[in-house]
């Protein structure tokens, strides 16, 4: 049977009786110190109590209320129809947007529609006066 070693024969020198015990008088006093007083602080720590304040104003709300929103087009707000913190259901209409943008996209993708069709027309043109 073979039998396993707690602690290999590499490590018996790094052992805190073994390190303890190689040092002087003085150091070892000094360690002891030292531990004794983080022991000391910890046991202390239940008893030593801080005042702590702090003072602001609004409202605590969770974070389950905060709904993120987004609309289907871009533009610059003109109106605003509801008041901060007022109840709101859906289909509400929140903000009122300025579609001067999206007016002018639509006259942009309509002139570019009734080019490709003048483009589409004569390139028919062309193609039955070559056959």
């Amino acid at each position: 049977m073979m039998q396993t070693e707690l602690l290999p024969e590499s490590r018996l020198g790094l052992t805190a009786e073994d390190i303890i015990g190689r040092r002087s008088r003085f150091s070892q006093s000094i360690y002891l110190t030292s531990v004794g007083i983080v022991i000391a602080t910890l046991l202390c720590l239940p008893l030593i109590k801080v005042k702590v304040s702090f003072q602001s104003s609004g409202v605590i709300r969770p974070a389950v209320e905060r709904q993120i929103l987004r609309a289907r087009s871009s533009g610059c707000v003109s109106s605003a129809r509801v008041v901060r913190g007022a109840t709101v259901r859906k289909g509400d209409t929140l903000l009122v947007l300025d579609h001067e943008e999206i007016d002018a996209k639509g006259e942009q993708v309509a002139l570019q529609i009734s080019d490709t069709k003048r483009r589409l027309e004569d390139l028919t043109l062309l193609a039955s006066s070559g056959s």
